[in-house]
């Protein structure tokens, strides 16, 4: 596999073009997805009016300062957000280190899950400290692909693409309804991009048809089109 010293080739570039413009979009759903969990709605009214008025930092400065108020329980809550905003506001480095910290939490967790869990069955379910729907721990990787690939670390970026993959396949093996999150056009597409980025072609190739099989299956109800570029 041949690394890319330089970044993307112009038909790339043009795949980009279209991820980077959804961007933004997915960052406020994905705020907005996580504020019916967070301790104060107000503090994420305040954030999307922000990041609506191009302010990242200011938004970035309302999570900061919130920090203790997401507690222990929500170490991972407090890492998505941090690392999101960070993400808008350029600092790309300190984004991935705090949603580095988020995925370990999210491993942490998942080791302690049986015994917390028998924990909550005899209380109650706020013992339960919050590890993350699935949809969020893909979210985690793919934000941390997208620090990398801007940064131009495109072999970071690849290792995380391929977490993404191995979280969405073990996912889909596991996940038997039919309607509940099992994959991810948008992360797929992702994954294809860096694949391809890198000269690794076969791989970008299944992961561009498993991006169009999933936004094809989904398109009803999330009203996304297939990308031209698939």
């Amino acid at each position: 596999m041949s690394s890319l010293a330089s970044g993307p080739t112009a038909l790339i570039q043009v795949r980009w073009g279209f991820f980077i413009s959804t961007q933004f979009l997915s960052v406020l759903v994905a705020l907005s997805l996580l504020a019916g969990c967070g301790p104060s709605v107000n503090r994420y009214l305040l954030i999307e009016t922000s990041l609506r008025a191009h302010d990242h930092k200011g938004a970035d400065a309302i999570v900061a300062a919130a920090e203790k108020d997401y507690g222990s329980k929500s170490r991972v809550l407090y890492g998505m957000d941090r690392g999101m905003t960070l993400q808008l506001a350029g600092d790309y480095q300190q984004s991935n280190a705090v949603l580095e910290q988020a995925e370990d939490e999210v491993d942490r967790l998942y080791t302690r899950r049986i015994r917390t869990e028998t924990l909550a069955f005899m209380t109650n379910d706020t013992a339960l400290p919050y590890e993350g729907d699935p949809y969020e721990q893909v979210l985690i990787n793919v934000l941390k692909a997208l620090n990398y690939a801007t940064m131009g670390q495109w072999q970071d970026a690849l290792v995380e693409a391929r977490r993404i993959d191995h979280r969405l396949n073990v996912l889909s093996d596991r996940t038997k309804e039919k309607n509940a999150y099992r994959d991810d056009g948008f992360a797929r597409y992702l994954t294809g991009i860096l694949y391809e980025s890198t000269g690794d072609v076969n791989n970008a190739f299944i992961a561009y048809r498993k991006a169009y099989e999933t936004l094809e299956a989904t398109r009803a109800w999330s009203h996304t089109a297939v990308p031209s570029q698939l």
